[in-house]
């Protein structure tokens, strides 16, 4: 047992220990090379198909953060669009109470209150559009 455990030479090692497996990578027998080129196929293929799946979740998020931004975008615009027709509207009101005129307030100032209302709706409508995008696939 003596010479098994201090011999450095492979073959004296095999004919004194025949139940130990060969060494690892070097049997030199095709069905364990094969086995371990199915096993590298393997790997390779799970790790293309997980950067697929994270390219994929990139381009998800690019393409919807781009939408995110277009459409907060227009929401700023709408509302900054109501606010200068709502002071737009006040001067209106204003002039007209100052002039005594209040009693045609209904017609000076219904175009205004119109454009008001569309705009009201479109950034309803804009908030929704925020509101159904998703960052995340």
């Amino acid at each position: 047992m003596s010479d098994f455990l201090n011999s450095n030479d492979p073959a004296t090692r095999q004919k004194q220990a025949p139940d130990a497996a060969p060494p690892r990578g070097d049997s030199g027998d095709p069905e364990s090379r094969r086995d371990i080129g199915n096993r590298l196929g393997e790997a390779a293929h799970k790790g293309l198909e997980a950067l697929r799946s994270g390219m994929e979740q990139v381009s998800h998020f690019a393409g919807e953060a781009r939408k995110l931004g277009e459409y907060r975008i227009e929401l700023h615009n709408l509302q900054s669009e109501r606010t200068r027709l709502l002071k737009i509207t006040g001067e209106k009101a204003w002039r007209a109470h100052q002039s005594d005129r209040v009693d045609q307030l209904a017609t000076l100032l219904g175009d205004d209150f119109q454009r008001l209302d569309r705009l009201e709706q479109q950034i309803r409508e804009t908030e929704e559009k925020i509101e159904q995008v998703s960052l995340r696939k």
